[in-house]
């Protein structure tokens, strides 16, 4: 299992976080179609993710990480 953090919410360990699910999917070889259907967001959205187009809500980043096997830990701060 992968543990991936972003101790910080902001959007750039947000990104990271997607770029790292990116690397996670295909070094394990699975298609955007794959994904789709596990994590039940569509592959364009994923897409975007993947290239940082567009920012996940964090209950997607969850669903999506899940189904990759890994789990995200988002810290929220309130300064």
């Amino acid at each position: 299992m992968c543990y991936i953090s972003a101790m910080k919410h902001t959007e750039m360990q947000i990104l990271d976080a997607c770029i790292a699910l990116r690397k996670v999917r295909q070094d394990n070889n699975l298609s955007l179609e794959t994904v789709e259907g596990l994590a039940d967001i569509p592959k364009a959205a994923i897409s975007k993710y993947e290239r940082g187009l567009k920012i996940p809500k964090v209950t997607t980043l969850s669903r999506w990480a899940n189904v990759l096997g890994c789990k995200v830990d988002i810290s929220l701060r309130f300064d």
